[in-house]
């Protein structure tokens, strides 16, 4: 879990290799549930603190102006035996470019819909990730 930024007793948020959006990461589930209703109250109710303290942790870092959160899971329905895992894609959003070791950020799209970019990626170094990284838990 080398890209864990923190967690929580319900859920672990990881950075996501791909940093098209500045701090992509994963929401992720502890627990094995194989659709969003099969959570708990409890889980629930952990993943709205997972929320807020990781946009706030967003803004506080880099300025981030909108979070797009989603739960698709389509890819787990590709090849059977079929193995849906609970999880949010984070996306956030920025108004403004952001420089991490002297990479600019640039959100493509902002003001439209993320999927606009669905086929876009932004690989990072690993050096960039590590930096990225250390930034967040910086925060915490």
């Amino acid at each position: 879990m080398k890209n864990l930024i923190f967690e929580t007793p319900y859920w672990k948020v990881e950075l996501s290799g791909d940093q098209l959006y500045l701090g992509r990461a994963y929401a992720i589930c502890k627990t094995k549930r194989e659709s969003l209703s099969e959570l708990t109250d409890e889980e629930f109710s952990d993943l709205h603190l997972v929320m807020k303290k990781y946009e706030e942790l967003l803004k506080k870092t880099f300025g981030a102006t909108l979070f797009n959160w989603a739960c698709l899971m389509n890819h787990a329905y590709r090849e059977k035996p079929y193995s849906p895992e609970v999880h949010f894609h984070v996306r956030p959003r920025y108004e403004k470019d952001v420089v991490v070791r002297n990479q600019v950020f640039h959100d493509p799209n902002f003001g439209d819909n993320n999927y606009l970019t669905a086929t876009m990626k932004n690989r990072v170094s690993e050096e960039t990730l590590a930096e990225i990284l250390k930034a967040l838990r910086g925060n915490l």
